[in-house]
């Protein structure tokens, strides 16, 4: 079934799209879309316009596919429960980034119990208004931050493309959806600068274990992970230096031992193997929410998790240093393929400081 997009030219007005729908060789309809091309548009607007003309014309082409076609699966793949799918999809795979498509169909069920459909969703009833839901989702309510949210759309997208080779679903429901906004390839605006440091620092915190392991974060550059296993033997108190293994990339950031890290290690157990031995909530959920109490008691206004440490880290030796082979090692990235993220926030925060140096008049009396 094949669909044309046409023109039809109103000589005082412009040019109206519209689409000749062709359900055989003698049988075909016109649908008239309702986008201008306005003779006093400029390129920019007439360029957006034949783009979503475009994408209509694709988005009915392929429902009217969809339609032709749908009886051909079968009424058990139709009615198979996505979740089950996709816990057999990561069974069977083998590539390296397992945990993070396993933590990609963990947020779709947490996401999915504030629906109607909870644990059961049918591969016919998931429609682009429920991959909308998800996108917003992830977008405002999931706290995931940085490239994170795009990624995880991005694994869930990979399982139902192979549902769709496999003959469950036909349609990729997020197909033509804005990703707008999950910040792909970005660093979280919620990273705090010396100024908020020193406000939250100086606010009581109900946690103190929370308290202690959030600031080692912001001056390591550890992830919550990383925090619940370090260890004492990690920290060389006659050498200044304090180290990690990456639990992502496996590899060993070594790092100054600042003396604010030193302060946090008072009052601690240096008994046991571990650095915190039960001072810390024990899901990621618990410290997130202490850590929330103390930003808001500080009175500052931003979203910040327990990773914006890490980030907050990044951003500040990236600031002094500017060589993102140091930042990387600091970071214990692989490579400086990261980095560029913290880069381009101080060449923004360059440039506003930059545009904000007064202007004086240079005229001689």
């Amino acid at each position: 079934m094949a669909v044309k997009l046409r023109k039809r030219k109103y000589p005082k007005k412009g040019e109206r799209f519209y689409l000749d729908i062709y359900i055989n060789e003698q049988n075909r309809t016109s649908q008239f879309l309702d986008i201008w091309l306005y003779n006093s548009d400029t390129k920019v607007e007439r360029k957006y316009k034949q783009e979503l003309a475009n994408q209509i014309r694709n988005r009915v082409e392929q429902d009217n596919e969809s339609k032709k076609y749908r009886d051909i699966l079968p009424k058990f793949k139709k009615e198979t429960n996505f979740l089950d799918y996709a816990d057999v999809y990561c069974t069977k795979y083998k590539n390296k980034d397992i945990k993070k498509v396993t933590s990609a169909i963990k947020h779709f069920r947490t996401f999915l119990k504030t629906t109607n459909y909870k644990n059961v969703l049918p591969f016919n009833c998931f429609d682009e208004a429920l991959a909308y839901d998800f996108i917003d989702y992830l977008k405002k309510d999931s706290g995931l931050t940085a490239s994170t949210p795009g990624s995880y759309l991005e694994k869930l997208t990979r399982i139902i493309k192979s549902a769709m080779r496999e003959r469950y679903m036909l349609n990729n429901p997020f197909e033509y959806l804005s990703k707008k906004g999950l910040n792909k390839d970005g660093i979280p605006k919620n990273v705090l600068n010396n100024q908020e440091l020193q406000i939250l620092f100086n606010t009581f915190c109900s946690n103190i274990g929370v308290r202690k392991a959030f600031i080692i974060a912001c001056y390591t550059g550890m992830g919550e992970a990383e925090i619940r296993k370090l260890r004492w033997e990690d920290i060389d108190v006659i050498n200044k230096t304090i180290k990690y293994r990456r639990c992502k990339t496996h590899t060993v950031a070594p790092n100054f031992l600042h003396p604010m890290i030193e302060q946090q290690l008072i009052g601690l157990n240096r008994s046991k193997e571990f650095v915190f031995n039960g001072e810390l909530p024990t899901c990621t959920n618990g410290i997130n929410k202490a850590l929330a109490r103390w930003v808001k008691s500080a009175n500052i206004q931003k979203k910040i998790t327990f990773y914006c440490g890490r980030h907050t880290f990044g951003t500040s030796v990236c600031r002094v240093s500017g060589n993102q082979k140091v930042v990387a090692q600091a970071m214990g990235h692989k490579s400086t393929r990261f980095t560029d993220r913290y880069t381009k926030l101080v060449e923004e925060e360059h440039i506003k400081a930059v545009e904000s140096l007064p202007f004086f008049s240079t005229e001689i009396a």
